[in-house]
């Protein structure tokens, strides 16, 4: 049996694709979605986590985790 990913009705929302939420395997009954980010949340925090990770000297999870900031190394 296929499963469906859960209704998504915020557009904006990083995970939603074409109503449907590519992150979450379940709802949350109604409720707001507790992860729910905008496109520029989740650029900002990206650029956070690359930025922590060169202070402390772990661009290799950036090269294994984020393949497309390889080029920012």
């Amino acid at each position: 049996m296929a499963t469906i990913d859960p209704l998504c009705s915020v557009d904006e929302c990083f995970a939603c694709m074409g109503g449907h939420c590519r992150k979450l395997t379940s709802s949350y009954g109604g409720n707001k979605c507790p992860f729910f980010k905008t496109p520029e949340q989740v650029k900002a925090e990206r650029k956070k986590t690359v930025e922590r990770l060169k202070r402390i000297g772990r661009e290799n999870l950036i090269v294994a985790y984020m393949p497309d900031r390889k080029d920012r190394l």
